[in-house]
């Protein structure tokens, strides 16, 4: 780690930090279905305050690198580890299931070609694919007349990550939009 992130860790409040990213960690854990059946209580034997420790101390210890370049502040970063944390421990082995169902489509003689599909149907396609057009409709409409708000609407809806913006300036923007979406949402 060089000398300039580690003057910038210095200056965290990191009770403050380690207190928020605990209640995170809880809130995120909360979210999801533990094998356990209680969130305080995850894979491996760990809680979310055990993950929001270990994702404070892998960022410590350089194993997931902070770039305050690309993400100013520390917290929203150690929520990205939080959320990649639990990830991997839902992905776990502890975590799947371990017993094979007692009725399985195959042991009843059930042909599972014939088992409906649970997607939504082509009339839910279509409200869904409505709803889309018409959020985006109202995007578009939120940033209309503003080149640069217009050039990273379309950005983002391309999937382009890296536009030529700082990161600073893309939060801006995204805030920017939200509020015009709000005032637009007020007179509907």
């Amino acid at each position: 780690m060089d000398e300039y992130i580690r003057n910038l860790l210095k200056d965290v409040d990191w009770e403050r930090i380690t207190l928020k990213l605990i209640e995170y960690a809880t809130y995120k854990a909360g979210r999801l279905y533990w094998q356990s059946g209680n969130y305080q209580n995850l894979s491996q034997g760990k809680a979310p305050e055990d993950i929001a420790q270990e994702a404070i101390a892998k960022t410590l210890g350089g194993e997931r690198t902070w770039d305050p370049n690309k993400q100013i502040d520390i917290f929203i970063h150690l929520k990205t580890v939080v959320d990649s944390l639990i990830s991997h421990l839902v992905e776990s082995d502890n975590h799947k299931r371990r017993q094979p169902l007692l009725h399985s489509p195959r042991k009843e003689g059930i042909d599972i070609n014939k088992i409906p599909d649970p997607g939504p149907t082509q009339d839910e396609e279509l409200t869904q694919e409505e709803s889309y057009f018409r959020t985006l409709g109202k995007f578009r409409a939120a940033v209309k007349g503003d080149k640069e708000l217009e050039a990273f609407l379309e950005a983002m809806i391309d999937g382009e990550i890296k536009i030529d913006i700082d990161i600073k300036r893309r939060y801006q923007l995204k805030r920017k939009i939200k509020r015009r979406l709000r005032e637009l949402n007020k007179d509907d």
